[in-house]
Parts: structure tokens; sequence; C-alpha cells
């Protein structure tokens, strides 16, 4: 998938009919430069402190591999 300079992965499951699955590649954008007009007042997500809030840094969770 991609051009020759740049390739890119997709896997696509195996069930979906060949039609629909070429339809699919078309609905997800691989980069900013592939959604020039949206509107980053709704797609930027900011998260708003205080400015004297301490930074904790907290454990990694680790998922159960089943």
């Amino acid at each position: 998938m991609g051009t020759p300079n740049e390739s890119r992965e997709l896997k696509i499951r195996k069930s979906l009919t060949p039609s629909l699955s070429q339809k699919s590649i078309d609905v997800f954008a691989w980069s900013y430069k592939d959604t020039p007009d949206i509107d980053w007042d709704i797609a930027e997500h900011k998260i708003s402190l205080h400015p004297d809030a301490k930074l904790v840094k907290q454990k990694l969770y680790r998922m159960k591999p089943e």
C-alpha cells in the first residue's frame, strides 16, 4: 500500500469483501497533510492544568496478554 517512495502497511479483515476493502482505503487519513480542512478547534485535544500543579508520573499498568 502507498506510493513507490513511501510504503504503508494496511491490515484488512479477511471477511471483508474486496469491493468494500477498496472503499475502506480512502476513509482513513495517513497524515495531517491528508486533512487540510479540519477545524483544529474540534480536532485538537487540550488539557487545562493549574499553573502551580505538580506533575506526577504514574505506575505503568500492563494488560494481560489473553
